[in-house]
């Protein structure tokens, strides 16, 4: 039997969170994690007019590091700078939101799904420092509108992204393709 467009299933990526977690304790305050694989020139550009407005502020690469580490990294920074352009659903910034880092940056257009400008991120159009460099410095010093980005941040991704619903949705699809195969 042929499947028709109302038969369609999307299926989203999902993320582990016993590997990903927030870590009060350790995190480090005003400390930005960066991936330096993504856009490097924009993290430098976001990086030198940060620095001239910001004295309090660290910036980390994160390179070369498994998942556990990279995990470790992001539980550990109090903001993740998104640097990666284009994407399609970009996994970094969701999971820096798993593990309680406030994302700042750009979408990549996918990343757009999870990434809501003021509300669970502060987002610019791809490729605009100047104005991810002003997002971040606002939220260096501002720690309410921190938290409160952290907060739903976290929310919107534990809602929709946890792998132990993702295995449900694909043995759902698996049934109901199994139960169409039969017919």
């Amino acid at each position: 039997k042929a499947l028709n467009n109302e038969d369609c299933v999307t299926i989203s990526n999902a993320i582990d969170e016993k590997v990903f977690y927030p870590k009060t304790s350790i995190r480090e305050k005003n400390t930005v994690l960066c991936l330096p694989r993504k856009n490097a020139q924009d993290i430098a550009t976001i990086r030198k007019i940060v620095e001239r407005k910001i004295e309090d502020v660290r910036f980390q690469y994160a390179d070369g590091l498994d998942e556990t580490g990279i995990a470790d990294a992001f539980r550990r920074a109090d903001i993740f700078l998104a640097s990666g352009y284009p994407e399609g659903l970009a996994l970094p910034p969701m999971e820096a939101m798993f593990s309680g880092a406030v994302v700042v940056g750009f979408a990549g257009r996918g990343g757009r799904e999870f990434m809501i400008d003021g509300e669970t991120a502060l987002v610019s159009e791809d490729g605009d420092c100047i104005s991810a460099a002003e997002n971040l410095i606002s939220l260096l010093s501002n720690d309410t509108k921190k938290e409160d980005l952290r907060d739903k941040a976290r929310q919107v991704v534990m809602q929709n992204y946890k792998i132990d619903d993702l295995k449900m949705r694909l043995k759902s699809f698996y049934d109901a393709l199994d139960g169409k195969i039969k017919e």
